[in-house]
């Protein structure tokens, strides 16, 4: 989850800083910044598009999140920051439970005026049964969701 961290024992979305406020966040050297996986302390990192993340310290390998594209992550990065400027509240790695209780994680989670939806940013291949599948729960508990 490299978008997300906690901080205060709250969570944050490296998404939701502007450029200046991440250099302050940067250069107090992350002290109270805690990686929302594992607990693990946390290192500040922007990509070369841009995209800004949270990371694990060099060797630590917590073996909760799977690696994913350098394109996966810009393109949930963008899509998530261009939401939360519209006015959203957004969430990366969203887990939940359907009313059946069939678990879900969304790239992107938001809501805003009592509507709710999901973004898969979806850069691997994957069948159209599995995406039907997976459209379904999130239609189960009533989530719209958005393939890209």
């Amino acid at each position: 989850m490299p978008f997300s961290a906690i901080l205060n024992e709250e969570k944050i979305y490296s998404f939701k800083f502007t450029e200046d406020e991440w250099s302050i966040l940067k250069a107090n050297k992350n002290d109270n910044i805690l990686m929302s996986c594992c607990n693990s302390e946390v290192v500040l990192k922007t990509s070369k598009l841009g995209t800004r993340y949270f990371s694990h310290k060099p060797k630590v390998n917590c073996g909760y999140s799977s690696p994913e594209t350098v394109e996966h992550l810009f393109c949930k990065y963008t899509v998530a920051k261009t939401l939360y400027k519209l006015g959203w509240t957004v969430e990366t790695e969203k887990e939940g439970v359907t009313p059946s209780g069939k678990k879900w994680i969304a790239d992107i989670y938001a809501e805003k005026n009592n509507q709710k939806m999901c973004i898969e940013i979806q850069w691997s291949s994957q069948s159209v049964e599995d995406t039907e599948l997976r459209h379904k729960i999130y239609e189960e508990s009533g989530i719209r969701s958005l393939w890209l």
